[in-house]
């Protein structure tokens, strides 16, 4: 007995990888990241005490959006920085593998260029 029920899978595609390919989408613009970097500046709608404070992170909010934008730092390796990452005597920046324990890659990064 035949139900005549079309069951045909020829232009059905199932794919258990994910396409995982980048595109433009996946970066942001100049315009965005210009953005980003005023936010960090702007003061309007925070309380009174954050007004105060805010200077203090100012710098480090700049320096964690150069790290990602223009190294290419992820936030895996971003969140693993520590102080011990720091060379002070030569102005620079250790950023090791993804993980940050295994010597896989190391990447150097020079932090005050106009010394």
């Amino acid at each position: 007995m035949s139900l005549a029920i079309d069951t045909s899978v020829d232009n059905f595609h199932l794919s258990l990888i994910p396409d995982q390919s980048l595109s433009d989408k996946d970066f942001i613009t100049e315009s965005e990241e210009k953005l980003s970097k005023q936010t960090i500046l702007l003061t309007k709608g925070l309380t009174e005490r954050q007004v105060k404070y805010r200077p203090l992170i100012m710098d480090r909010k700049a320096c964690i959006i150069n790290l990602v934008v223009n190294y290419g730092l992820s936030l895996q390796g971003l969140v693993s920085l520590n102080m011990s990452h720091i060379q002070f005597v030569r102005n620079t920046l250790v950023v090791r593998g993804e993980n940050m324990i295994r010597n896989s890659s190391t990447n150097t990064i020079k932090l005050f260029q106009n010394l």
